[in-house]
């Protein structure tokens, strides 16, 4: 899975006395063809540093802060997304060996059978 950014990622601060830093990410996801598009188009998260009341204020480490939680949310959303996915696959992959299996069987018991027509035959 590929993420692109959509626009530039927005950072601001909260209006009361600079106590927050809030980032919104939104990201496409160029991903593979088993995940739903219509679910999984688009991502969106939001990150929040929170300035501690003994801390000074520091914006650029609030951004980073702010950048790397909205960051961790479009992961996760992403793990899941995908672990939902990979389960499906496997489901449709124990279903095909079980289908494998009994035309397998099916094939072995008309290659018995036409054994025995043509020993039966002389």
């Amino acid at each position: 899975m590929r993420f692109t950014y959509l626009g530039k990622k927005r950072t601001r601060c909260s209006k009361s006395n600079q106590n927050r830093v809030i980032t919104t990410l939104k990201v496409s996801v160029k991903h593979c063809s088993d995940v739903n598009p219509d679910e999984f188009e688009v991502i969106q998260a939001r990150g929040v540093a929170y300035r501690h009341p003994s801390d000074k204020f520091d914006m650029t480490f609030g951004k980073r802060l702010s950048e790397t939680r909205a960051k961790r949310m479009i992961f996760k959303k992403s793990v899941t997304a995908v672990s939902r996915v990979l389960k499906k696959k496997m489901r449709e992959v124990e279903e095909l060996q079980r289908t494998l299996k009994k035309q397998q069987e099916y094939l072995n018991k008309e290659i018995e059978h036409e054994n025995l027509l043509l020993h039966s035959q002389h």
